[in-house]
């Protein structure tokens, strides 16, 4: 419980208004002094004291507070939470984007309000929406508490509609708000290692549809460990061990209006190369590189497009970052040529850690420039390095002892950037890579406070020249804080508190330091930043090595924002049905998050099996993933699509893939307009209905862009059940045939995945043919696809340039489509010209004035088609239907 002390208006020095209030458990009196209205506000200002009658179970306590308010443009409310007697308290370095201070806050589409309770007096505050007048954020139940290891705030809910928050796996998108709870901190966790618990990324912040049908998103912007609980009042609690309280609430009208504001908060997405959107190919555990080449070679031989092959750590030396395994994977260079010939990218993994060795010219460069995670100066390690450094050594997949670097460190980022280009430009100990896959990145420490790794090399009876290594944390209030959150005890060995888990748990060490900017941080504060502050590192890096070329980086460890550098797929996920099915989860929650290029491990990364059937259904869900690669584990069996020899598998595969090839300019232009703009990729169906509320609990269906993907998860099945949401007209893409909103059984033979287009849009189209990878089908013809709505309109775009490029306004071409009152404009070459849903007699078709010769259109059941007309791409043209 905190009293309210006084209130400023304006930052200036105008006269200084003072509201005195005093609140706490016993009765006191409150007394006000009438405010004059202000009509220009910058900030507001509300100090609160820690009420004396009020214990806090953990000691510590935080006296004063200061609480500050700011209207950002016109849908932006920010409040933030700090000790008033300490500026020096952690906050997260790396800052969001500047929105503007709104110069009247009657302008902003919300309002920040406090009270105090009449009965007793706590102190309280709210978030309303204007137009409504109802409240997104009510603090009003209570729970308020800010010590300087455990704070908490609660809110009551508009809705029961709540999404989001990250990364952890839950079987269903929307919440389950009944006294569920989930931590948050970024763990090497893989998805089915256990269910309610985080995995990779950390993503604090929910989005809430609200009854009224519009919507909201709440920034809780902490790096420290927390864990949220809901209750079916419905109500959200939010704990933290650090920081302070700085909550952004985004208010407009629409979902995407949301996300597009939201995303323009923390960065928009960056915008990948064209032929990462092609189909990828990786396993952890080829043996060689014969292994690797036989896998691109079966793909082909089965006619299956491919744009992307990976490799795992075993190109590495002992699984040493940036090292080439001359044994095995001589020649890989070459290789990386040869691909490229052939119109295929190689990307390849890096982990984080160095082995500590005089001959290992990475570790011995970060030395000298100072780079890596330290002890803290008045802490003594318990290992220290043979040079006699203060640096923190740990295990994971190298047979020798790691330094982390520190990539918040500017010294790092030098250091990253030269070691890396040494790499791509060394013909022989390196590769000319096309993008980089960066792992372990959470980071991840093997059995950090245990005896030894799972995987210690050395044998167990000769301790006396190998002797079990492990990182070992001390005893502190950072690495055993008084409050562990969920992100820990939810570890705890079989549900009890005996043994305790650590925060350290395959981890590094809390009490471990960091440098940005000249300033100290403990590893305690900024650990959920890693994976963000190495995307930022590796993406600056490449577009430096890759000069005037679209970087493409892939993380497995993220924050708010890293969508800004790079790529995340969804982890090391099962060969189940069930994490299929979940994947559509993960991708919607991630493009929420501002990380449209995502995907899952499709057929699944652990558990060796080769269900054909599952990895059929798999491989046509992942064929309209944002992100699409096959991925599998060391020790299963192989399961990369021409492994399986089944042809049902393959031509089924075929034909999901020639459908994404086909519709990559569509989605090429969809993700450009994301990385310019803001917004979703991927969307639950109510990311655009949300007034039907039949698509609020939807999530085995999902739409990318305007195409409806509606994907078979059960085995057995030869029929989905698939929702067309109201108000708007839907057309099979294959055929043009048009169906009613509703829910309608559709077939879905083994070989077959449903996907519809919405009414209303122009999709720019591209056969992929007898090519097999982009670079080749980049060169075909286009075409168009015009699915008219209801009132027999549509509107399109295509954005084309070399799909690598940086984007500039000499590069690049911009298209757009129209078609209205029987007439389209277009600006884009193409092969033919589908309408679908035109029921409307003509005699006719003009293009430019010139009649297009009747063999050429065909017009059957309102799909209208017109072929064989080349046009260029940059002129206007008009389409006339007489």
């Amino acid at each position: 419980v905190y009293i309210n002390i006084w209130k400023r208006f304006n930052l200036n020095n105008m006269e200084k208004k003072t509201l005195l209030i005093l609140c706490g458990i016993a009765t006191v009196a409150v007394i006000a002094i009438v405010v004059p209205v202000v009509s220009v506000v910058l900030t507001q200002t509300v100090m609160l004291k820690k009420s004396p009658l009020v214990k806090s179970p953990y000691l510590e306590e935080i006296k004063n507070l200061k609480l500050t308010v700011e209207y950002l443009a016109d849908n932006v409310v920010h409040v933030k939470i700090v000790d008033a007697d300490d500026d020096t308290r952690y906050e997260i370095p790396y800052k969001l984007n500047q929105i503007p201070l709104i110069d009247d806050k009657a302008k902003s589409k919300a309002k920040f309000e406090h009270t105090v309770d009449p009965n007793t007096n706590l102190f309280t505050f709210k978030i309303l929406r204007r137009s409504t007048a109802e409240a997104i954020f009510d603090t009003s139940m209570g729970a308020f508490v800010f010590n300087n290891q455990f704070l908490q705030i609660s809110t009551k809910l508009p809705s029961k509609h709540i999404f989001g928050f990250g990364e952890n796996n839950h079987e269903k998108l929307a919440h389950d708000l009944d006294f569920r709870s989930w931590g948050m901190f970024a763990r090497d966790n893989a998805p089915g290692w256990g269910d309610n618990r985080n995995n990779y990324g950390f993503q604090p912040v929910y989005y809430a549809l609200e009854n009224s049908t519009k919507s909201h998103m709440v920034l809780f912007y902490t790096s420290n460990a927390m864990e949220y609980l809901f209750n079916p009042t419905p109500s959200l609690t939010m704990r933290t061990i650090g920081g302070i309280f700085d909550l952004y609430f985004v208010i407009d009208d629409t979902p995407e209006d949301v996300f597009k504001t939201y995303h323009n908060l923390i960065g928009r997405p960056a915008f990948p190369p064209y032929w990462s959107f092609g189909f990828q190919i990786c396993r952890w555990g080829y043996n060689n590189l014969d292994d690797v080449k036989d896998v691109v070679s079966r793909t082909r031989n089965i006619q299956l497009p491919q744009d992307v092959q990976y490799i795992d750590i075993e190109y590495m030396i002992g699984y040493r970052i940036l090292t080439v395994n001359q044994l095995n994977f001589s020649g890989l260079s070459d290789f990386q040529k040869d691909l490229e010939k052939n119109g295929t990218k190689l990307v390849l993994i890096v982990d984080p850690g160095l082995v500590m060795e005089r001959n290992n010219s990475l570790y011995v460069k970060g030395l000298e420039k100072d780079i890596y995670i330290k002890w803290p100066n008045n802490l003594q390690p318990y290992d220290k390095d043979n040079l006699g450094t203060n640096e923190m050594i740990s295990w994971c997949w190298p047979n020798g002892k790691l330094m982390y670097p520190d990539y918040m460190n500017a010294n790092t980022h030098d250091w990253w950037f030269e070691v890396i280009k040494e790499f791509v430009t060394n013909p022989v100990n390196g590769s000319d890579m096309n993008g980089i896959w960066i792992d372990m990145n959470e980071p991840s420490s093997f059995e950090t406070n245990e005896l030894k790794p799972w995987n210690w090399l050395y044998p167990e009876d000769d301790q006396d020249r190998y002797p079990f290594f492990s990182l070992k944390c001390p005893v502190n209030k950072l690495d055993d804080p008084p409050y562990r959150t969920k992100s820990a005890f939810s570890f705890d060995s079989d549900g009890q508190l005996n043994p305790k888990t650590r925060l350290s748990q395959k981890t590094l060490c809390m009490i471990g330091t960091h440098t940005f900017q000249g300033n100290k941080y403990y590893h305690y504060d900024v650990h959920n930043l890693y994976g963000h502050s190495q995307a930022l590192a590796t993406y600056d890096a490449f577009k430096k090595v890759k000069v005037n070329k679209r970087p493409f980086v892939l993380t497995r460890s993220n924050f708010v924002g890293t969508g800004k550098y790079s790529a995340h797929w969804l982890g090391d996920n099962d060969a189940t049905w069930k994490h299929m099915k979940m994947s559509i989860i993960g991708a919607i929650e991630y493009n929420m998050f501002g990380i449209p290029m995502i995907g899952a491990d499709i057929c699944g990364f652990f558990i060796s099996v080769q269900d054909a059937e599952m990895c059929t259904r798999w491989l046509q869900l992942g064929s309209f993933y944002t992100f699409s690669r096959n991925h599998n584990a060391n020790g299963n069996l192989p399961k990369d699509p021409a492994s399986f020899k089944n042809k049902t598998l393959e031509d089924s595969t075929r034909k999901a893939l020639e459908l994404r090839y086909q519709l990559l300019p569509y989605i090429y232009t969809l993700m450009y307009h994301v990385s310019q703009n803001g917004g979703t990729a991927i969307k639950a169906l109510f990311f655009e209905f949300p007034e039907d509320f039949n698509t609020y609990e939807i999530d085995e269906q999902f739409l990318l862009g305007h195409i409806l993907v509606s994907p078979v998860l059960q085995p057995g099945k030869t029929e989905v059940r698939a929702y067309f949401p109201r108000n708007a007209a839907w057309y099979d893409l294959r055929t043009g045939k048009e169906l009613q909103e509703g829910v309608h059984i559709l077939s879905a033979p083994i070989d077959y995945i449903n996907i519809h287009l919405r009414g209303g849009i122009v999709v720019p189209t591209q056969e992929l043919g007898v090519c097999l990878n982009t670079e080749c089908a980049r060169k075909n013809s286009f075409g168009l696809i015009v699915a008219l709505d209801k009132n027999q309109k549509a509107k399109g775009t295509l954005f084309w340039d070399d799909g690598e490029s940086e984007i500039s306004s000499s590069n690049h071409y911009l298209a757009n489509y129209e078609f209205d009152a029987r007439s389209l404009k277009i600006s884009v070459q193409k092969n033919y010209s589908g309408f679908y849903g035109f029921g409307q007699n003509f005699n006719s078709v003009n293009l430019d004035g010139n009649v297009v010769d009747s063999s050429n259109i065909e017009n059957k059941d309102n799909v209208v088609t017109i072929s064989n007309q080349k046009i260029t791409l940059n002129q206007y043209h008009t389409i006339e239907f007489v």
